[in-house]
Parts: C-alpha cells; sequence; structure tokens
C-alpha cells in the first residue's frame, strides 16, 4: 500500500486554478476514508477524496466541496490511493478540460 504523504505540492497550472497550486499539510481530517489536505494561503483550500466517478482526487477553496462530496475546481483523472501520480484536469466553465501540465510531489 502507498504510505500517506505529510505534504503535497500541486505545480504547473497556469490557468484560472493555478492560485489553488500550492504546498498542502496533512489535516487530522478526512474525507470518504482518506486524508484531506490545507493549504491557508488569500484563501484555505483543500485536496480531498470523493466517491464519484469511481473516485477522485480533487482540489478546491470552497469547504462546502468537501461537507457535500462536489468535484471542485482541479479533479484527478482516475482513482488512486494518494493524491501524486495522477493527471488531472481543471474545470473551465462547465466542462473539465485535462491539464497534462499539473504535477504533484509527495513528501512522506
Amino acid at each position: 500500500a502507498a504510505s500517506t504523504p505529510t505534504a503535497i505540492i500541486f505545480s504547473g497550472h497556469y490557468g484560472m486554478w493555478s492560485k489553488l497550486l500550492n504546498t498542502y499539510q496533512k489535516t487530522a481530517r478526512a474525507v470518504n476514508g482518506k486524508p484531506t489536505y490545507m493549504c491557508e494561503g488569500e484563501s484555505t483550500q483543500y485536496i480531498y477524496w470523493i466517491i464519484q466517478e469511481g473516485g477522485r482526487w480533487c482540489l478546491t477553496d470552497d469547504e462546502e466541496d468537501l461537507d457535500y462530496n462536489l468535484p471542485g475546481c482541479i479533479k484527478s483523472n482516475a482513482d488512486g490511493a494518494t493524491p501524486h501520480g495522477l493527471s488531472y484536469s481543471y474545470l473551465n466553465g462547465q466542462i473539465w478540460v485535462n491539464d497534462p501540465t499539473i504535477t504533484m510531489t509527495a513528501y512522506p
């Protein structure tokens, strides 16, 4: 099983959601049985896991997305035990657009 990183850095997206790409620290909160990560800057931002579409890791700056199991602004294209090592898409108005420039680095 993959170990759960204590910190995650998302980088590479230069579009409308680039403010979400920061360093996130693991929190004590679990959403749908998996860890949640948080970054506090201009706004509080989150990485969390939802059960839709077979499971997706998501990023948002709206805490209600966690509470209501919504995908936020950026989501993984597949499920994974942890957020790193996956490809991601971002919400561009009404559609999801694959963004191969988004990368993630995990720190144990």
